[in-house]
């Protein structure tokens, strides 16, 4: 591949009929050599999406690659923001999927917003919470950019959807961290 690479006639960023660049297809196969090959260069777009706005990003997280996931993460011009049609982003997909692995790594990645909300007005937290994914909402509390009072465009915010899909833990994760913050912001008069 080193030696195709080299050449000046090759184009390391045209798509097949498919429109499968070959990072795509490296992503896809978990083929982490050729990915690390592809991504050195500068004209090989690690930000494209498919026709549903999908980035390598989702694609790393729904083929379960974790390495190629961490791989793509430590490039600095990969957006882990992008969102796809539905206004899903990674960090948001990896908590759909029930994936607490891409969830941590992702949530390592600086710049990652963990409040971007998908179009239903779903953020990552809503979801773990209403699919009991207590590992993530764990994850994502420890975070201090977290906001759990952000409600979807049904008016129902992760508390409520943990209390709606009876999950105790979760309900009381969200109870105990609502009570930290609360306690971080109420100032106590100084002795005189």
């Amino acid at each position: 591949m080193q030696l195709l690479l080299e050449r000046a006639d090759v184009d390391p960023s045209l798509a097949d009929k498919d429109g499968q660049t070959p990072l795509l297809l490296a992503v896809a196969n978990g083929n982490h050599e050729a990915m690390q090959l592809l991504l050195e260069r500068a004209d090989v777009g690690p930000n494209l999406a498919d026709k549903d706005g999908q980035t390598l990003l989702f694609l790393a997280i729904e083929m379960g690659h974790h390495q190629a996931l961490q791989l793509l993460l430590e490039q600095t011009d990969v957006d882990p923001n992008l969102t796809d049609k539905d206004g899903r982003t990674p960090l948001l997909f990896a908590t759909e999927m029930g994936s607490q692995g891409a969830v941590q790594l992702i949530l390592k990645r600086a710049g990652v917003n963990p409040n971007l909300a998908d179009k239903d007005g779903r953020t990552p937290l809503s979801w773990a919470a209403a699919t009991r994914s207590q590992g993530v909402v764990q994850l994502l509390l420890e975070r201090d950019d977290i906001d759990p009072s952000i409600a979807d465009s049904n008016g129902l915010t992760p508390l409520k959807w943990a209390t709606r899909n009876w999950h105790p833990r979760i309900v009381g994760l969200l109870l105990e961290y609502r009570s930290r913050t609360i306690l971080k912001t109420i100032r106590r008069p100084r002795r005189s």
